[in-house]
């Protein structure tokens, strides 16, 4: 298996990988391929890019990918991620939103598209590229959304469910959620800042 994950050029991103994801994956010495990408001009259209970078690393490698989005800190050696059995086709974290947000369970799960793990499988092919097709009739709509709304309705793709240490979204105030006790990979919510533009840290030479 490859970790895999894209940054947009000349964005605040270029800064977030290099001191999140990157510097995680060096100290564990996991293969990894990183790519820089043009940016799109909005946080959705460069999100939207997703399903395509996942369907080209699927393709180039020939192997199970393990999508990070860039923001990511592999906070200790994520052995859980090899050890998915070959019957499942995913491997994803279905986050409980009352939980995570109210501190309370509840029934609202959302799939998460910070951690993914694809395996290398002719349906899982088909199913990422009918994803991007997806994305591309409706780019108003968050591609973790559609995902989740396709394998939903897919009987056919078995999903293993990572637990939340695998996918551990911080909390409004930076925190780690009481509920997540050992977390794995951290995923520290950059897009918080810097999906609006007007965050990003002014630079004189900037188009």
């Amino acid at each position: 298996m490859i970790f895999v994950s894209y940054y947009t050029k000349n964005t605040p991103y270029e800064e977030v990988i290099q001191k999140c994801l990157l510097s995680g994956l060096k100290r564990f010495d996991l293969p990894y391929d990183i790519q820089g990408v043009p940016d799109e001009g909005t946080w959705q259209l460069n999100t939207a890019y997703k399903s395509k970078f996942i369907l080209e690393m699927l393709l180039k490698h020939k192997q199970d990918v393990c999508f990070l989005d860039s923001d990511a800190i592999i906070d200790k050696y994520p052995s859980l991620l090899f050890e998915i059995p070959d019957k499942y086709d995913l491997g994803a974290h279905w986050l409980d939103w009352m939980l995570q947000w109210r501190g309370k369970p509840g029934d609202n799960f959302h799939l998460l598209s910070g951690t993914m793990v694809f395996k290398y499988k002719p349906k899982v092919i088909e199913l990422v590229k009918q994803w991007r097709e997806e994305v591309l009739k409706d780019l108003g709509t968050w591609e973790q959304k559609i995902f989740q709304n396709m394998v939903e309705k897919r009987r056919d793709i078995k999903i293993y469910d990572l637990p939340a240490e695998y996918c551990c979204v911080l909390l409004q105030d930076y925190s780690i959620p009481p509920y997540v006790k050992d977390p794995v990979i951290i995923h520290t919510q950059a897009s918080r800042k810097f999906k609006r533009r007007s965050n990003w840290p002014r630079v004189d030479n900037q188009a």
